[in-house]
């Protein structure tokens, strides 16, 4: 009951915030926008006594390394708008034939809505004193520095003197592809204070690239204060209750991508499909160990899953679970081994020591871009038949990760977070630019 009061509490507070800024919109009322933007503002820890106050603009998963440096930090207060409400009055102002053809690439190249832009600078700009009075934030604190509906928010904090920063969660690539992934970035600009980086070779990168002509001193490495979480989880126990966990891939383009035959795509979905099949039977094989297959949250993917289900197995699998929720960490950790591929999971199950699972396409893929492990094949393990996933899951004390100077070789390098330090390291850093912006005449 009190979960149901709580969802219906939230959902009249965001239809009011949200007519509100309708209504500033419709009078051109920047002040009540700032009144709206506070009320939806959310208190990350509301506990901590800091006078170092940053606004963070939400997206899943950068709020995640938020909530983790004010669990493993402490010394900041964080409070969260969600960029959703920056993007309402984004599109209230940028609108017409152009607008569809504005994105982050060519938002600062193309001379698209630039009066559109110009209107929406302003009325964030007559919104700011009225939220930064009301929250009383010191600094911005995003998660990427693309999005569309930041830039002009970015212009606007450099101008009030108030550092823009951001922790920076892209940029999880294998080696060989750095000048591939810095040409991509080559048409954006970031006119924040300072660029925080998961690890030191996104920062060479950047630097080596002259992204958006900062400076050294604006791009600095702390690592992935999420994965602080992970390192702190206790070593493989081999009396622990085995559960397995298959974070599920999809024939994605990116990946399709990497192979250059048709015969050899055709292979690699019929392998992916078959992967699953494999997971599946596990499950039917081994009732006594529960299966949890993750997908990503938009249907198609689960829908993917559940139709390779349906079309191979009739009967019901009452210890196979196909979710497309939940908390990852929580998943992780309550599992023994995980079974994924080519994403971010794969670096967090490194963290968390557990068995790492793997179907093998070196066979179809030339470039080592699918694989973030070619130079360190002691952390993983590749299933390249059925056979061999029963093994590594029935035996798996086996083929825990043992060697702790490569994993924290591969952190390092990956994630720049090998001793669960990242969430100190990413506050100081912050202090550091808040603390320097006051010095600014």
């Amino acid at each position: 009951m009190l979960a149901i009061l709580k969802k219906i509490k939230y959902k009249l507070k965001e239809i009011f915030v949200n007519l509100l800024i309708n209504i500033s919109l419709f009078f051109e009322w920047p002040e009540l926008a700032a009144i709206a933007f506070w009320l939806s503002s959310s208190k990350i820890n509301p506990e901590c006594s800091s006078r170092h106050i940053v606004l963070c603009i939400g997206r899943s998963g950068f709020v995640d390394d938020v909530v983790v440096m004010a669990t493993y930090g402490g010394y900041i207060k964080y409070v969260v708008i969600w960029r959703t409400s920056f993007r309402k009055i984004f599109h209230h102002f940028i609108k017409g034939p152009e607008e569809k053809k504005l994105a982050e690439e060519n938002y600062h190249v193309d001379d698209l809505c630039e009066q559109g832009k110009q209107d929406y600078y302003l009325f964030l700009n007559g919104m700011f004193f009225w939220l930064r009075k009301l929250i009383g934030f010191n600094a911005v604190l995003g998660g990427n520095f693309g999005y569309v509906e930041q830039q002009e928010f970015e212009k606007v904090c450099a101008e009030k003197k108030v550092p823009c920063i951001v922790l920076f969660k892209e940029g999880l690539f294998p080696p060989g592809a750095e000048r591939q992934w810095s040409n991509n970035l080559m048409t954006l600009r970031f006119r924040g204070a300072k660029l925080l980086c998961h690890s030191a070779r996104i920062a060479q990168e950047l630097i080596r690239s002259g992204f958006s002509n900062m400076s050294k001193d604006q791009i600095e490495t702390v690592g992935m204060p999420r994965l602080d979480k992970y390192l702190a989880l206790p070593n493989y126990d081999k009396n622990f209750k085995k559960q397995v966990l298959f974070f599920s891939f999809y024939p994605e383009p990116k990946f399709v991508r990497l192979i250059n035959n048709e015969s050899k795509i055709k292979q690699a979905h019929k392998r992916i499909e078959d992967f699953h099949k494999w997971v599946i039977s596990f499950a039917v094989k081994h009732p006594d160990i529960k299966v949890i297959i993750k997908t990503k949250f938009a249907d198609h993917y689960i829908q993917y899953v559940k139709k390779i289900l349906n079309d191979n197995f009739q009967k019901n699998i009452k210890n196979l679970e196909i979710i497309n929720f939940g908390e990852v960490f929580d998943l992780i950790k309550n599992s023994t081994a995980i079974v994924t591929f080519f994403s971010t999971t794969c670096v967090k199950a490194v963290a968390a020591g557990k068995i790492l699972i793997s179907p093998y396409f070196g066979d179809l893929v030339a470039s080592k871009e699918w694989d973030y492990f070619t130079d360190y094949p002691e952390l993983i393990v590749y299933a390249k038949k059925e056979e061999d996933l029963e093994e590594y899951i029935l035996n798996s004390d086996k083929y825990f990760i043992r060697d702790s100077v490569k994993k924290n070789e591969f952190l390092e390098k990956f994630l720049g977070n090998s001793d669960g330090q990242a969430s100190r390291r990413t506050e100081e850093a912050i202090i550091r630019t808040i603390q320097e912006y006051k010095k600014l005449p």
